[in-house]
């Protein structure tokens, strides 16, 4: 919440937030349909993949592509798919999006026992922004909060390859 809260307050005065949750089966012909109507208007496309609470996979690459067309931001948040195993696959996630979200309580702490996000970037002026609100306006962890992360950080190389391995014998 506290990513999500940081990212938001970064956007200029007057930016418009439109959220809308749903469930969808085909994204692309949806998103393409409602960026359409928004006439150029959605600065951020904001998605979650895989989604929570179904783990439904969206195509990340298709939606950035929609997206970036018609001149959004895309925004991911990869909660349940955390950097570590991202940098497992083939594909260059950092190409389709410049903001991921993730949330440290689940798989990056791996004991959900702390409340806290982070955004990674590939955009330093995003980073500058989003840096000079987390100190402005707070959304900082305690330092016992840190403590906890870091913890479960230390085993993430181990857990993150063998969690990937699990469910691809799974799928198999």
């Amino acid at each position: 919440m506290a990513a999500t809260t940081s990212v938001i307050q970064g956007l200029a005065a007057n930016s418009n937030v439109i959220a809308m949750v749903t469930f969808v089966h085909d994204i692309q012909t949806e998103l393409s349909a409602l960026l359409d109507e928004s006439e150029g208007k959605t600065a951020t496309v904001w998605i979650e993949s895989p989604s929570n609470p179904t783990l439904t996979l969206i195509d990340i690459e298709a939606v950035s592509s929609i997206a970036h067309a018609r001149g959004s931001l895309v925004v991911v948040d990869n909660t349940f798919l955390p950097r570590k195993v991202i940098a497992l696959l083939p594909e260059s996630f950092d190409a389709w999006s410049k903001h991921f979200l993730h949330s440290v309580a689940k798989y990056i702490n791996g004991h959900s026992n702390v409340l806290m996000g982070v955004v990674a970037l590939n955009c330093f002026e995003t980073h500058r922004k989003l840096s000079f609100m987390q100190n402005a306006a707070g959304g900082v962890p305690s330092s016992f909060d840190c403590w906890l992360a870091h913890r479960g950080l230390k085993t993430l190389h181990l857990r993150a390859p063998a969690a990937a391995r699990n469910a691809l014998a799974v799928a198999n």
